[in-house]
């Protein structure tokens, strides 16, 4: 089948030999024509030949019988778009599959960044044969909008650091492509070796212990003499995302959570700390190793803060669990905003102008711990405006 590419490099190739969008001349030299005009016209007999020359030289065998009746460049051209493009109805219902197409076009988890960056151009460019101007921006935004989960972090860095409405498709990808590489030295956030992905780690969803580093138990029980506690530092967040709870009853016991990219859910072991719950919620997670863990539950958990009680919405219950689990991805499907600087990460709300929302420091080990305040309402509902 003629491709656009070939559609549009052929239109190159006509203007370079002087014609536009029809290449017309009369075939008969009336005796009227001066000698400079007879000249003329017979340059520009001589372009159309060439370009006649040019569309039959591009042309696969299959299809170069279709013109062979053709004399003039303007009649090949005419038949060529007539059958591929066809007429502007034809040309209006292929702009709408490309447009549904473009609107559905997502990356795949098993295609590489440059494959999908390829896909992507293809289509946008098969959109322009027919008519469609695309802006930059819009083809930034959509890119951005394609990218899977794992890509988040990197899209945040993106969105930081460089202006997304000047941004153009080039700039993006190479951004995208050198923030890759950056940190494909190591590929593993879990054990922080480079010979696999998180995905595939043993050790991913086994306990960590943060005061040594090692798999297979927790501080409580770690045999070196380092009692160092995990500081976390918060922050005030804006006041119409805290939520103040009256008559309210303190869970004195600080609990341990750690900010996970791998999981897509928040999940805690722990039945107690719910304030409400979906007991026929039932869910099966596989966790690093490969073992299969039940959801047996799906509610919300009330934490205390400096001013008052935030609420943690759609918490999975996973008694198997070994560490409590912020998920960083539905943290940014919320409209959160996790900045990865310095020795830690930054969590901002989702109101505007952002507000820091919390403050977790990177411990030796490359873990982010955090502890927070359990609290049970035993007096008010609270209607709360966002998740985390």
């Amino acid at each position: 089948m003629l491709s656009s590419a070939l559609l549009v490099s052929m239109k190159l190739i006509y203007g370079a030999l002087g014609f536009g969008r029809k290449w017309v001349y009369r075939t008969r030299i009336r005796e009227s024509l001066s000698a400079v005009q007879k000249k003329q016209l017979e340059e520009v007999r001589q372009r159309d030949a060439n370009a006649l020359s040019t569309i039959q030289r591009r042309l696969a065998k299959s299809i170069f019988p279709r013109i062979i009746r053709a004399t003039k460049a303007n009649e090949a051209w005419d038949i060529l778009e007539d059958e591929y493009h066809g007429d502007a109805k034809v040309r209006a219902i292929n702009l709408l599959t490309f447009r549904r197409d473009l609107e559905n076009m997502k990356m795949k988890e098993s295609e590489i960044l440059t494959e999908f960056f390829t896909r992507f151009v293809d289509l946008v460019n098969q959109m322009k044969t027919h008519g469609e101007e695309i802006s930059d921006s819009r083809m930034v935004e959509k890119i951005l909008i394609c990218l899977p989960e794992r890509f988040d972090p990197k899209v945040a860095i993106i969105e930081e650091t460089r202006d997304i409405e000047k941004l153009s498709v080039q700039d993006l990808m190479a951004s995208l492509k050198y923030l890759m590489s950056k940190g494909s030295s190591r590929n593993c956030h879990v054990c922080e070796k480079d010979n696999h992905l998180a995905k595939d780690c043993w050790f991913k969803g086994k306990p960590r212990c943060h005061n040594c580093g090692g798999f297979g138990h927790v501080k409580k029980d770690c045999r070196a003499t380092n009692n160092q506690q995990a500081k976390c530092a918060e922050e005030r967040g804006d006041e119409e995302n805290l939520f103040y709870a009256c008559q309210s009853i303190m869970e004195h016991k600080n609990d341990v959570w750690f900010l996970d990219s791998g999981c897509s859910n928040h999940m805690v072991a722990d039945k107690n700390v719910f304030l409400d719950m979906d007991n026929t919620f039932k869910s099966h997670m596989k966790m690093g190793n490969g073992a299969l863990v039940e959801a047996k539950g799906k509610g919300t958990i009330g934490v205390q803060t400096n001013e008052g009680s935030r609420f943690i919405r759609d918490v999975l219950l996973v008694p198997e669990l070994d560490q409590n689990l912020l998920s960083v991805g539905q943290l940014l499907g919320h409209g959160y905003k996790l900045d990865f600087v310095g020795d830690g990460c930054i969590i901002y709300d989702n109101g505007k102008p952002r507000k820091v929302v919390k403050k977790i420091k990177i411990q030796s080990n490359r873990s982010f711990p955090f502890t927070l305040k359990y609290m049970k309402s035993v007096a008010l509902k609270v209607e709360i405006k966002d998740e985390s």
